[in-house]
């Protein structure tokens, strides 16, 4: 068994990608077939408020597009040929600054942070009917949202109630969304949420950004191809059927670019009892994981040079 800090879903795969690139390229060279292979280790993480790209955004910008690509991170344990998007959205209450000594006669009484859980519920019902009107999918990806940042307040200044408070979202696409409309949709809820609480008379806004749209590659190119056959010859069985996958990774990037892209990857082993921020894999998994990247590159490889 392999443990540690932050192995998480990409780092272990990563390692087991890494062997089976090496081997795969040693088998070419030992063959004397020409080859091209990249390794890239993106670290940066697919979905940042940045102003520029990073990680596989600022590859492609400067480099040629690879023929195909494997995205190496865990996941459910199959071959992902489809992944959703994702788009950020913010949610931001204003009023007016008041000293905690007159938090009777501030608007909303008691401040903005006292009335931060009607906001967190009216989005809870917003979330509830967004997952519902997009819960009979039948391909591999699936909707969610959730609130990953809430800021308010100044640290060096807890004496006053902040004048603005506001929620930080990560709202996962499916083909066809309308980012334009969800964020709409948000409001008007939320408008509707809030106008019967004390927090009708502060001032709201929504805004949406999206990030990637969902992105499939077709289940007969190449690559996919490849893969399927890869995993029935290590696994004894063709890869099992997902449905309502909601990670969102590199390969809506590389899909946004033209690129067929599959993505599978080891799966974790329970959290450690004694330690749950130890992400820990079976040696045994990331090495049949090293050896299915190098069978399917080298299938890649060879339909490719043939």
């Amino acid at each position: 068994m392999v443990s540690g800090f932050g192995l998480g879903v990409a780092r272990a795969a990563a390692a087991a990608a890494l062997v089976g690139i090496a081997a795969t390229a040693r088998v070419c060279r030992s063959a004397g077939r020409p080859h091209r292979l990249t390794l890239l280790l993106a670290a940066a993480g697919t979905h940042r408020h940045e102003p520029a790209g990073s990680g596989v955004v600022h590859h492609l910008d400067h480099h040629p597009a690879p023929d195909a690509a494997i995205v190496a991170k865990s996941g459910p344990p199959t071959v992902l040929v489809a992944e959703p998007g994702a788009m950020f959205l913010r949610i931001r209450l204003t009023s007016r600054f008041h000293p905690v000594l007159s938090r009777r006669s501030a608007v909303p009484p008691g401040g903005l942070i006292a009335h931060a859980g009607v906001v967190i519920d009216a989005l809870e019902t917003f979330r509830r009917a967004h997952l519902a009107s997009r819960a009979d999918r039948t391909d591999q990806v699936g909707a969610e949202l959730g609130i990953g940042a809430v800021r308010a307040g100044q640290p060096d200044k807890p004496d006053l109630l902040p004048g603005v408070l506001e929620f930080d979202g990560y709202l996962v696409t499916v083909p066809g969304d309308d980012p334009a409309l969800i964020t709409e949709t948000l409001r008007a809820t939320l408008t509707d949420a809030l106008r019967h609480t004390p927090l009708r008379d502060c001032g709201l806004t929504v805004t949406g950004r999206a990030v990637h749209p969902a992105a499939a590659t077709p289940v007969d190119a190449p690559i996919c191809h490849h893969a399927h056959a890869a995993w029935q010859a290590t696994h004894g069985q063709p890869p099992p059927q997902v449905r309502g996958w909601t990670g969102s990774t590199d390969g809506v990037v590389l899909r946004g670019r033209g690129v067929p892209t599959v993505r599978l990857g080891p799966p974790p082993l329970a959290p450690d009892p004694t330690d749950p921020r130890r992400d820990s894999y079976a040696v045994a998994d990331l090495l049949r994981f090293a050896r299915l990247y190098a069978d399917i590159a080298l299938r890649h490889q060879h339909s490719s040079t043939e």
